[in-house]
C-alpha cells in the first residue's frame, strides 16, 4: 500500500507512537505550529489564517531546506535543547497562492492544496525525500487536515491533475515506497472537525505546542 493514513488522537496516543514515522510526524506538527505565527507576520492579506490547512514533508537537509531544530518549549516531555535533527521539511499551505504573492515561495507554481504544495515545493528545491531510519523507502509528510480523496490519489498516482506528483518516480518501484501520511483533524463534508482546526489555529502558540507534546 503506497499511502498510508494515520490520525493524531489522543484516545490512541500509546498505540500511535508504535506506528512509523511517529516523532518525525509529531516535529513536522511543531514545526508548523511555529510557522504559521511566523506567516501571521505578513500581516492582512498575506493568506495565512486560522482556517488555512498546513503541512509539511520530512526532506533530507540541504542548502535550501536546513536541519531542523528541536524546539525550546520548556514543558515536561518536550525537548529542551536546540541540537540539529536529521531531516528538514517543506512547508505547504492551502492559502499558498495568496501567500506568494506577498512573499515568495521556492518552488512554489499553484495549487491550493497543503500537502501537494509542501511536495511540489520540496522537488523544486531538488530536495530528497527522508527515509524512516531502518525502514528503506518509508517516508513521513503530516497534514492538518485528512486529505481529500483527489489528494490521496494525487500522492499515490498519476492523477488528471495539472502537476503530477514530482515524487513518484523518485521514491523507488511503485508499489515498494510507503508514505506516511499523519493528519489530526477529519475531512468531512459537515466541516466540523474543519472548525475545529480553525479554533486550534488561532489559539495561542503555547497552547498548541503543549497539546502537540501531551495529547498527539
Amino acid at each position: 500500500m503506497p499511502v498510508v493514513l494515520h490520525k493524531f488522537d489522543p484516545a490512541q496516543q500509546q498505540q500511535n507512537q508504535a506506528s512509523p514515522g511517529y516523532l518525525i510526524a509529531k516535529v513536522l506538527a511543531l514545526h508548523c505550529a511555529d510557522q504559521y505565527d511566523l506567516n501571521q507576520t505578513f500581516g492582512v492579506g498575506s493568506g495565512i489564517a486560522a482556517w488555512s490547512c498546513w503541512a509539511a514533508v520530512a526532506i533530507t537537509p540541504n542548502a535550501v531546506h536546513q536541519a531542523l531544530l528541536h524546539l525550546q518549549v520548556n514543558i515536561p516531555g518536550a525537548p529542551a535543547n536546540f541540537n540539529p535533527l536529521a531531516f528538514s521539511s517543506a512547508f505547504g499551505n492551502s492559502q499558498m497562492g495568496t501567500v506568494n504573492r506577498t512573499v515568495n515561495v521556492p518552488g512554489f507554481d499553484g495549487g491550493a492544496h497543503a500537502e501537494r504544495a509542501a511536495i511540489r515545493a520540496a522537488a523544486a528545491a531538488n530536495s530528497a525525500q527522508y527515509q524512516i531510519p531502518g525502514n528503506p523507502h518509508h517516508y513521513v509528510l503530516f497534514v492538518q487536515l485528512e486529505p481529500c480523496q483527489h489528494c490521496h490519489g494525487w500522492l499515490t498516482g498519476p492523477t488528471r491533475a495539472r502537476v503530477a506528483n514530482p515524487w513518484l518516480n523518485r521514491m523507488g518501484p511503485h508499489g515498494q515506497w510507503t508514505f506516511h501520511v499523519w493528519y489530526r483533524w477529519f475531512y468531512g463534508a459537515n466541516g466540523f472537525e474543519t472548525a475545529q482546526m480553525a479554533l486550534w489555529n488561532a489559539s495561542q502558540r503555547h497552547q498548541r505546542v503543549i497539546d502537540i507534546v501531551q495529547n498527539w
